[in-house]
This record gives C-alpha cells, structure tokens and sequence, in this order.
C-alpha cells in the first residue's frame, strides 16, 4: 500500500480496497435476482425490468447458446450499443461459462478482424444494424 501514493488523496472513508466474494458474475447474478426479484434492475426508454426478469432473460440467452453449440471456455464478441440486450448476452454468456470479447460498433473492419482473431473469438453477436 506505501508504493500508492494516491491513497493519500482518497476522501475520508473511502477504503483503498475492497473485498469480493469468491464467486462469478453469473452467480452474483443468480444472488442478486434470489434476494430480490422485484427490485429494479435497469430502465431503459422508459421501461422497468427487474432482476427477476433480467434473469430470466440471462437463462434464456445462455441455453440459446448452448443450442448453438457454444460451449465453457468459447469467446464470443458482443457487438452493439449500451441497452439491455447487451446486458443480457454480457450476462447470458457468462453464465454458460463463456468469455465476453467486448468490441466496439465504431470499429474499421481491419480493427474488428485484428480483435477478433486476436482473442480467439468463435462467435459474435452483433446488432443487424451494424
């Protein structure tokens, strides 16, 4: 902790570290929506939903990849803008035990193939837009 001279700056009781549970973010995800189900888990253009529906939708999202063929351990690129379908395949893939390639909408096609080859993506989502 010496060696980050930062800390010194941090407001009263802000903690330079934290502690988290031993546990994955499709876990935290599975706690979350147990805990509290009705509780509002994101709006978006004006429409609630909850954790217990963004759960729902995670499951969905991870059994429609294992359909897929996807499989523990495969990376999949997730390309589109920030709304709930992102949220749900960030979630829906890491809940099969897949890797999440986040790549960005504003990339060349040189940029994207370099990302993708790099990171061993073996699928990707993409907005049809795009």
């Amino acid at each position: 902790m010496e060696n980050r001279v930062w800390v010194k700056n941090y407001p009263a009781g802000v903690r330079p570290t934290l502690e988290y549970p031993d546990i994955s973010l499709g876990q935290m995800l599975d706690q979350t929506v147990a805990k509290a189900p009705d509780h509002v888990a994101m709006i978006f253009a004006g429409r609630e939903i909850t954790y217990g529906q963004f759960g729902v939708l995670a499951n969905r999202f991870a059994n429609a990849l294992a359909k897929l063929g996807v499989k523990k351990g495969d990376r999949i690129a997730i390309m589109g803008p920030n709304c709930p379908q992102w949220e749900i395949a960030f979630f829906g893939t890491l809940k099969l035990g897949g890797i999440v390639v986040q790549t960005s909408p504003m990339y060349t096609e040189r940029e994207l193939s370099f990302q993708l080859k790099d990171a061993g993506a073996t699928g990707v989502l993409v907005l049809d837009a795009l």
